[in-house]
């Protein structure tokens, strides 16, 4: 009983301490938002990378999978345009 306490204390101390940071919460509307800015600049390359931060089980997913196809294929980068359609 004596030695329990200092090891709960102890163990929770880890876990704050060496906890994984917070995951950043990206929506598909806060990256619209952007690609729309982007689109008015003609900046393909921005519009791509806006897409790359959509997790993969967001349920927008497809959706910004067929419109980063398309701004790959504006970019002349068809193998990749390829590559993440499938």
């Amino acid at each position: 009983m004596n030695r329990t306490l200092p090891f709960l204390l102890l163990s929770f101390i880890s876990i704050a301490v060496f906890a994984p940071k917070k995951i950043a919460n990206i929506t598909y509307d806060a990256i619209t938002k952007d690609v729309a800015s982007f689109v008015e600049k003609d900046n393909y390359a921005e519009i791509v990378e806006a897409y790359n931060k959509i997790f993969v089980n967001d349920s927008a997913y497809g959706d910004a999978l067929a419109s980063k196809t398309y701004y790959l294929l504006k970019l002349k980068k068809y193998d990749e345009a390829i590559f993440r359609s499938r």
